[in-house]
């Protein structure tokens, strides 16, 4: 019998015989770790950190860009991080939030495109 193609979403060290998941059993698939990706045929379980500006929870198959008003500065991120007060993240998969800049308000966590002050406040 020939082993079967690894699936993504996991990794097989050794050449697997069912596609059945027991973790632990490195007979079976394993389920890819959060802060990496595993797309078909990946054979160790460090092989594919998550990027910057991306996150991996448990068992990705590939990256997932952060969104708007999130970003993930840290490689082999589990979750990517909402900008704090003061800060926006105007893109798809920002590495860093920035700063408001002047004339404009990010006054909720998570601002994504920061709004213009009204007339007469700064």
């Amino acid at each position: 019998l020939r082993p079967l193609r690894c699936p993504e979403r996991v990794f097989c060290i050794e050449g697997v015989r069912q596609l059945e998941t027991i973790d632990g059993d490195l007979g079976t698939p394993q389920t890819c770790r959060a802060g990496t990706f595993c797309p078909e045929s990946t054979k160790t379980p460090d092989a594919n950190p998550c990027p910057l500006g991306y996150y991996c929870p448990a068992g990705t198959a590939y990256p997932i860009p952060c969104a708007p008003g999130s970003a993930a500065p840290y490689g082999s991120a589990m979750a990517c991080e909402r900008c704090p007060p003061g800060m926006y993240a105007p893109l798809y998969h920002m590495t860093t939030c920035l700063p408001c800049p002047a004339g404009f308000e990010c006054e909720r966590e998570g601002t994504g495109t920061p709004r213009a002050c009204t007339p007469g406040t700064y």
